[in-house]
């Protein structure tokens, strides 16, 4: 259904076509991170923007995420409004853009964008499907830059603007409970934490509000534990 979508709505009307690789001459990159707009999937989904360290990389994503990426070093610019990002770039100022999936609401945000710039993608036509998305991002990323081995971590990253912020504390580790989906939510935190404890650990609870329950059942029977779940916003929890 992708691909008919892809061929009638794009590429049947000559609009653009749908290239295979990121060339050394794509250095202004348009980014659009819509497809999955959930906090951890697109932590994960951006995560080989390192490997683009060396290009001029815009940022196209969900209002909820926009401030996460806000300050980062790999993109140039963060928008969430299409429009705004247009009106401020202009159309054809985009060498390619990566769209993170062939889905409509990806491709009808790349075409009132940038129209007539070649797209790739980094799930393309893949729907449906488990994998783990960092390690995906990165051997995806790599195959479009035609680099045999990556010599960057494999992991998802947030950057803190003002290191000043950091509150060094004394948790040794610190776990998201919680989730948007109860199929791809882990429960079973508490016997992680009683382990982690019994091993003379401290633990940190962060989430927002659908781990509440699952924050207030872990301080039940371990108080030790610090938890702020539901308590702070995106920037506040990278920086407390």
């Amino acid at each position: 259904k992708r691909r008919i979508f892809v061929f009638i709505a794009v590429q049947h009307f000559g609009l653009t076509r749908e290239v295979q690789t990121i060339s050394d001459s794509d250095r202004n990159i348009l980014w659009i991170n819509w497809a999955a707009p959930s906090l951890g999937d697109s932590l994960m989904d951006l995560s080989a923007r390192v490997m683009l360290y060396d290009r001029k990389v815009t940022l196209l994503t969900h209002p909820h995420n926009v401030e996460l990426y806000r300050g980062d070093p790999y993109f140039y610019a963060v928008y969430s409004d299409p429009m705004l990002l247009r009106s401020e770039n202009g159309s054809s100022t985009f060498d390619i853009v990566l769209c993170d999936a062939f889905s409509p609401r990806v491709l009808f945000r790349k075409i009132l964008v940038a129209p007539l710039v070649p797209f790739v993608g980094l799930y393309g036509y893949i729907n449906g499907f488990e994998v783990h998305r960092t390690r995906f991002a990165f051997a995806r990323m790599s195959q479009l830059l035609g680099v045999t081995n990556s010599r960057y971590l494999q992991r998802p990253s947030i950057v803190v603007s003002d290191e000043e912020l950091v509150q060094r504390l004394p948790s040794d580790v610190c776990i998201a409970v919680g989730g948007e989906w109860s199929f791809r939510t882990y429960n079973h935190w508490l016997e992680v934490i009683e382990r982690l404890i019994l091993d003379g650990h401290s633990v940190s609870l962060v989430g927002s509000k659908n781990g509440i329950e699952t924050a207030n059942a872990i301080l039940a029977s371990q108080p030790k534990v610090r938890s702020t779940v539901g308590r702070l916003s995106l920037k506040e929890v990278v920086s407390h």
